[in-house]
C-alpha cells in the first residue's frame, strides 16, 4: 500500500511548521507556515470525508466519521491548553515559550 502524496506534503508541512518556528528570531515566521499547514489539514480533511463516504458502509460510516473528526478538535482543545502553561512567564521565558508551542505542533503533526 503507497501512502499518498497529499498525505506526504500534509505531513511535511507540519514539520515545517515547527522547524521553521523554532528556528526564527520572531513569531512571524512561524504564523506564516501555520496558515499554509492550517490549508494543507482543511484539505486532508475534505479527501477524508470523501473516502469515509465512498469506501465506508453506511452501519459503520458514522462512527469512522465521528472518530476522525472528532480528534481533530480534541486535539486544538489539548493544543490551547498547552499554551496556557508554555506561554506562562512563569513556566518558560517568553522568548523560548513560543518556540516550543510550535515545536509541538510539528512534533505532533509529524506523530499522528
Amino acid at each position: 500500500m503507497s501512502i499518498p502524496t497529499s498525505r506526504v506534503v500534509s505531513t511535511g508541512c507540519r514539520g515545517a511548521d515547527g522547524t521553521g518556528a523554532w528556528c526564527s528570531r520572531s513569531a512571524s515566521p512561524g504564523c506564516s507556515t501555520a496558515s499554509i499547514t492550517a490549508a494543507g489539514i482543511g484539505g486532508e480533511y475534505s479527501a477524508i470525508n470523501a473516502a469515509i463516504d465512498e469506501l465506508l458502509t453506511a452501519r459503520v460510516r458514522g462512527r469512522a466519521d465521528l472518530a476522525i473528526n472528532g480528534a481533530y478538535w480534541l486535539g486544538t482543545a489539548l493544543g490551547a491548553a498547552s499554551t496556557r502553561v508554555l506561554l506562562d512567564p512563569r513556566v518558560l521565558p517568553v522568548w523560548l515559550g513560543w518556540r516550543v508551542c510550535f515545536w509541538l505542533g510539528g512534533v505532533l503533526g509529524l506523530g499522528f
